[in-house]
């Protein structure tokens, strides 16, 4: 699948809010994958008063972000790039390294694709069967990994939530570096996990050197997709290669100083943590227990539902939700899922429950 129906995302409120007549905040979006908190506290107050400042133009390279996401997650600041968004640094890493051909598991993230095409590379898929949990394909993995040039990994991977712990990816990368395949590990939503630690290679990256890196994004723990921060962690000589070939303010002053800002917010990073931890399992439950719905484990704030046996393909259930004013991810541009299959946030308690009460209302029509 290609062009540009293959790489639609979720979070397009504005175009469903126009079509329903609504304001975008009468829109419950389950289409996106974002922290049910909200802003990080005092967040909001804290960029107003920064207004001012946008007459200046943004620290080059961010460098105090840099230093300090360096001591938050235990790396030189040397050995960090960041990004307007984890997509910008995709596309940057792809236009300077030119892969000829990327590997990507089927189904994952679409921007991989999109980002490895727009560089000229071939796409090869790895295929994730159903049946099997979607789990990683160990026995067919070397042959794909000696024929590309790169490999995108989402950890845990989007939008079927399974994650492999540290160590699965630590020979992962192994295997890819015998086989002169950089590894990027997508570990975007992994700040939701409550023992980071058992999943991350972000302390491994000296050991593995110029064979893998590691991308992180902080729009979604924290609440800001709207202005679009992540960075990369891997070795000093790519990361120098990459600072040569983007703009020196790619990160504006509000994103910059949203990210100090809710890098020091440890009681809210705990309590996000925590309410997702507990959330997700009992949406997870609600979801399940519906007829005809097989809703997969999930490991953070989002839940993959196969609706095969609702009668509805994914579609369908996209545009009777929306019409009660609630979006889900139809999943049918994924390569590998086909139509069948929805992605919802966890969102709060009382969203949560509408969105149950809304698939029960359609299911018993």
């Amino acid at each position: 699948m290609t062009g540009f129906a293959a790489f639609e995302h979720g979070g397009n409120i504005y175009a469903a809010a126009g079509e329903l007549g609504l304001s975008p905040e009468a829109v419950l979006d389950f289409s996106a994958n974002i922290n049910p908190l909200g802003l990080p506290p005092g967040l909001k107050e804290h960029l107003t008063s920064l207004l001012d400042g946008i007459v200046h133009y943004p620290e080059p390279e961010a460098a105090q972000l840099r230093a300090a996401l360096a001591a938050s997650h235990g790396c030189a600041a040397e050995n960090l790039i960041v990004g307007n968004g984890a997509a910008e640094l995709l596309y940057l890493l792809c236009y300077a390294r030119k892969p000829k051909r990327v590997l990507v598991t089927a189904p994952t993230f679409s921007e991989y694709e999109k980002a490895a095409r727009a560089a000229g590379a071939d796409i090869s898929y790895l295929p994730l069967v159903a049946a099997d949990g979607f789990a990683l394909p160990w026995d067919s993995l070397q042959a794909a990994l000696a024929a590309a040039d790169i490999f995108f990994l989402c950890n845990p991977n989007n939008p079927t939530g399974t994650l492999l712990k540290r160590e699965d990816v630590l020979r992962l990368a192994a295997e890819a570096a015998k086989e002169q395949c950089f590894l990027l590990v997508d570990e975007s939503f992994q700040d939701f996990l409550p023992a980071q630690e058992q999943y991350s290679i972000l302390a491994d990256l000296p050991q593995l050197g110029v064979s893998a890196a590691v991308l992180r994004s902080l729009t979604k723990f924290y609440a800001i997709p709207g202005l679009r921060l992540g960075f990369m962690a891997g070795d000093t000589a790519l990361l120098q290669e990459l600072t040569a070939k983007k703009d020196t303010w790619n990160v504006n002053l509000l994103a910059q100083q949203a990210g100090l800002w809710a890098l020091r917010c440890k009681d809210y990073q705990q309590e996000s943590r925590s309410y997702v931890a507990k959330a997700k399992q009992e949406l997870h439950a609600a979801l399940a227990a519906l007829p005809g719905v097989h809703a997969y484990e999930p490991a953070v704030n989002y839940i993959l539902l196969d609706m095969q046996q609702t009668g509805l393909n994914s579609g369908q259930w996209r545009e009777c939700l929306k019409r009660r004013g609630i979006l889900v991810r139809d999943c049918a541009n994924y390569v590998g899922l086909g139509d069948s299959h929805i992605r919802v946030a966890v969102r709060r308690q009382d969203e949560n429950e509408r969105l149950v009460a809304a698939l029960t209302a359609e299911l018993t029509k």
